[in-house]
């Protein structure tokens, strides 16, 4: 009797973060403990051909409607070799809305074969209305980074994205 008054103490104390990180807090990274939820999100690398160079970042994948809704909602800090892809069936005019984001980030909009079609700054919004980001031209895929990453390891349009899932 008395271990089973330990386990449910433990499970009890355990489960509102449990709740939180499940539903509205941050995703766990990959240092967090074993026993936390799984993740909504994959992870894999990004990896970006500019001219002269090869940019990587270590990403999470959204591929569901939970997870894209989800994105970086609650997060205050993203590391600065870190981002978040969105990636969906079909390729078609996207927009993202920054929702309860905390963080200014930037974004780029690219193509089934990686081509980048469009990137744009986006800055948190707490209160609605918040604006819309627009792609601009069809998309199957986003990247959002930190704002300011694209421009300062010169990233532009027509450079290719390749995600390579982990």
């Amino acid at each position: 009797m008395r271990r089973l008054s330990v386990v449910l103490a433990v499970l009890l104390l355990a489960a509102p973060a449990c709740d939180r990180a499940g539903e509205s807090g941050p995703d766990p990274t990959p240092s967090s403990p074993a026993f936390t939820l799984p993740s909504l999100f994959g992870r894999g690398t990004a990896t970006i051909e500019v001219p002269d160079d090869i940019v990587t970042l270590e990403v999470e994948i959204a591929r569901t409607d939970e997870a894209h809704q989800r994105g970086l909602q609650g997060r205050t800090s993203l590391p600065s070799d870190s981002g978040m892809v969105f990636l969906f069936p079909d390729e078609q005019p996207r927009r993202f809305w920054m929702k309860d984001t905390l963080i200014p980030l930037s974004i780029a909009y690219f193509r089934a074969d990686g081509t980048i079609v469009s990137i744009r700054d986006m800055d948190p919004c707490t209160a609605e209305p918040c604006p819309l980001y627009d792609s601009g031209a069809p998309a199957q895929g986003a990247l959002e980074v930190n704002q300011g990453f694209f421009e300062a390891h010169g990233v532009r349009l027509n450079d290719v994205i390749t995600i390579t899932e982990a």
